[in-house]
C-alpha cells in the first residue's frame, strides 16, 4: 500500500492507521520529522516495524517504547556537535547567529547547535527565527547586522538562507561564512549564496556512494530518498529472510543486530534504531 501525509503530522495521523488495519509486516517511511514522529508511536503500539529514510529530529528514536523504529536518515543532534566542534576549532573568533525557519525540524535543529555551541564555548550572539516563504527579510537583515555577525548557521532551506545572505550584502553588510546543515546539501547551491559569501559550508547527508554534491555532475544523480527507500527495503528482507519469519519482534532484534548491504553501502543500527 501507499500513502502520503504531505510532511504534516496531522496527515500522518490519518494515513497510518490503514496500515495497522491492513497489518503490514512494515512501513518504509515517512520522510519528515513531524510526520514520521506521529505516525511512529502509531505503529510502534502496533507492533509494526518502520525503517524511515529522512526525519532527522531526535524524537524519532528517543522513547524507550520505541524499539520497532528504525531510521536511515543522521540525527540533527549528531550534526550539531559536529557544526559546534568545526566552529570552535576553525572559528573560534567568529560573531556567530543560527538563523531557522521555525519548522520543527528547523527549530529543533537550532536549539541543538546552540547548545552545542554552547557547551564548546563558542556560544551564538544571536538566535533568530524567520518565517519561510517571506520575500522580505529586512527585520531579520537589521539584527543580523546590528549584532555585526560574519558567521551564520542555516538548517533551513537553501533558497531562503541565499536570500537572506543576499539581502545583508544588499544591505551593505556582509557574511563571511554560511554553514548549513544537510538540508541545504542541494546539487548546486544558489549562485547568490555563493555571490553573497567567502565561504559556505554544508554538513553532507550519509546517502551512499551514489549521491553527493557536485556542480556539474556528469550523470544527475537518482534523489537520495529513492535511494534509501530502496536500501530500507533490502535490510527488512534481509532480517527477514535471516530469522525466516515475518514476525515483528524477531525482525526488529535481527535488524538491531545484523549488519546489512544496500545499494548506498554497508547499513548498521544501533540499540535505538539510528
Amino acid at each position: 500500500a501507499y500513502g502520503s501525509d504531505r510532511g504534516g503530522a496531522d496527515e500522518a495521523a490519518a494515513v497510518a492507521p490503514p496500515a495497522v488495519e491492513h497489518k503490514a509486516h512494515v512501513v518504509i517511511g515517512h520522510v519528515c520529522s513531524s510526520g514520521a514522529i506521529r505516525a511512529a508511536a502509531i505503529y510502534a503500539d502496533a507492533g509494526i516495524v518502520m525503517i524511515a529514510t529522512g526525519p532527522r529530529h531526535p524524537r524519532l528514536t528517543g522513547p524507550a517504547g520505541r524499539r520497532g523504529i528504525f531510521r536511515l536518515a543522521g540525527r540533527d543532534d549528531r550534526q550539531a556537535e559536529s557544526i559546534a566542534t568545526l566552529i570552535a576549532t576553525t572559528y573560534p573568533a567568529a560573531r556567530m547567529a543560527i538563523v531557522h525557519d521555525q519548522s520543527l525540524q528547523g527549530r529543533g535543529m537550532a536549539d541543538d547547535i546552540r547548545r552545542s555551541a554552547i557547551a564548546a564555548k563558542v556560544a551564538p550572539l544571536l538566535v533568530a527565527p524567520y518565517i519561510s516563504g517571506t520575500k522580505d527579510h529586512a527585520a531579520l537583515v537589521f539584527q543580523l547586522m546590528e549584532a555585526n555577525i560574519d558567521l551564520v548557521v542555516f538548517p533551513g532551506q537553501p533558497l531562503e538562507a541565499s536570500m537572506i545572505v543576499d539581502q545583508v550584502r544588499s544591505a551593505g553588510g556582509k557574511i563571511e561564512t554560511v554553514i548549513g546543515t544537510d538540508v541545504l546539501a542541494a546539487d548546486a547551491p544558489p549562485a547568490r549564496m555563493i555571490a553573497a559569501t567567502r565561504e559556505f559550508l554544508v554538513m553532507l547527508p550519509w546517502t551512499g556512494r551514489e549521491f553527493g554534491l557536485s556542480l556539474t555532475p556528469p550523470n544527475p544523480p537518482r534523489p537520495a530518498e529513492h535511494l534509501l527507500a530502496v536500501a530500507a527495503i533490502e535490510i527488512w528482507t534481509s532480517a527477514v529472510v535471516h530469522v525466516r519469519s515475518l514476525d515483528a519482534e524477531s525482525v526488529r532484534a535481527a535488524l538491531r543486530k545484523l549488519g546489512s548491504t544496500t545499494v548506498v553501502g554497508p547499513v548498521l543500527f544501533d540499540d535505538k534504531g539510528d
